[in-house]
């Protein structure tokens, strides 16, 4: 999945995904170490990032823009 963020493709599932599989791991470690851990880590926020960055929903400079004709940097 981090190889599809930083490339850009499939950037929006990509995102969800990891944003998904953040929280998940945000939430075992509130369980099993207290919220302090998750806090340190920063954990919730890169989760918060990742959402974000699914909710844009514009990536131009991405493999997925390339491979669209209708999305391209001039715009």
């Amino acid at each position: 999945m981090g190889l599809a963020l930083v490339s850009g493709f499939f950037a929006r599932v990509a995102a969800l995904l990891s944003g998904l599989m953040l929280l998940l791991f945000a939430l075992t470690m509130t369980f099993a170490l207290g919220v302090k851990a998750p806090l340190d880590f920063s954990v919730f926020s890169a989760s918060a990032g990742a959402f974000l960055l699914a909710a844009y929903g514009k990536y131009p400079l991405s493999i997925d823009a390339l491979r669209s004709p209708h999305e391209s940097l001039a715009k």
